[in-house]
């Protein structure tokens, strides 16, 4: 991991030297359009004192083809902003690279550190291995050191199988139980379906039988006030019966209507 980040490191040590590179070569380039600027003005201050056939006090020509012709000078405000800015830069930079530099210096020393242990590791390993092989007792039973990897991690990797049997035989159950466990919500799905079925026409049944039995109870109501009015009939005709005046009046009424008409026929 550390050997890792050390190439990582190199790497951006390369890209600040890289970038440096370029603010040096820029804050160069500004430095000197700045002093060329600040020569630019000199000459422009002379360029202002030549006067027509008078010398010129730099090379003492008596003619000035360019006196009508005024040099323009440079933004000066803008360039040295520009310039502080690139400078700024470039100190960053620097220090980023000098910072960088330490740590990439810190893991070398990390780094060198941890070889020499591996080497001082390796050469106990060595030396244990060689007393083990001078030791009376392996010598007289003639053993040989051969473990390898392989046979080391032959436990470990028994064990792994083992475990892989065991995974794939808990999938396998798994696996069985979900479709046992679909089979199960399937025929649910289907006796809830029957239940709600037998519900709604239990439900129904039940308004049936509310209906009859309402019906029931108007029938039993009439059938009361229907016995109420026969009972009260019941009293009237023996009421009647027991007045045989009534009766009389009751049984002649038609033997009277018929004489009634005759006399009337016999009138006209």
């Amino acid at each position: 991991l550390r050997s890792t980040q050390l190439d990582v490191d190199n790497i951006q040590l390369l890209t600040f030297e890289s970038q440096g590179e370029i603010l040096k070569v820029e804050v160069s380039d500004l430095s000197l359009l700045l002093q060329q600027d600040n020569a630019l003005r000199s000459l422009q201050e002379l360029q202002l004192e030549l006067e027509k056939d008078k010398a010129c006090p730099l090379c003492g020509s008596f003619e000035h083809p360019s006196i009508g012709t005024l040099l323009v000078p440079l933004d000066r405000a803008e360039t040295v902003q520009r310039l502080k800015n690139k400078e700024e830069m470039l100190q960053t930079k620097l220090a980023e690279y000098e910072q960088l530099k330490g740590q990439i210096k810190g893991s070398i020393g990390y780094i060198s550190d941890l070889t020499q242990q591996q080497q001082k590791i390796c050469l106990q390993k060595e030396n244990a291995l060689q007393l083990w092989r001078l030791n009376h007792y392996v010598i007289s039973e003639k053993l040989t050191y051969k473990i390898t990897t392989e046979q080391c991690l032959a436990v470990d990797i028994e064990q792994l199988n083992r475990k892989d049997l065991q995974l794939t035989e808990k999938i396998t159950q798994l696996q069985n139980l979900e479709l046992q466990c679909q089979t199960f919500f399937s025929e649910k799905e289907r006796c809830l379906s029957i239940w709600h079925k037998a519900q709604g026409e239990c439900q129904t049944s039940l308004v049936q039988q509310q209906l009859l039995h309402d019906h029931r109870q108007q029938c039993a109501q009439q059938l009361d006030v229907q016995k109420e009015e026969i009972g009260r009939l019941k009293k009237d005709i023996k009421r009647i019966l027991k007045d045989d005046s009534v009766l009389d009046a009751l049984f002649t009424a038609p033997k009277r209507w018929w004489e009634k008409q005759q006399q009337i026929a016999q009138d006209v």
